[in-house]
């Protein structure tokens, strides 16, 4: 996940207009977007490392 993209939805759900449903929907959609993100780069790095 990219920080801007981080930042604006953090930004958004601190809204008035941000029920708690989608607030908690939104951080969760993130929240398995940035670990999926991280599994990818840690897979990447292991392949890297059995190269060497």
């Amino acid at each position: 996940m990219k920080t801007e993209q981080y930042m604006m939805a953090k930004a958004w759900m601190k809204q008035d207009r941000a029920t708690q449903e989608e607030a908690a929907e939104t951080w969760s959609r993130l929240e398995e977007e940035f670990n999926e993100e991280r599994k990818q780069m840690l897979q990447e790095i292991k392949e890297l490392k059995q190269g060497f």
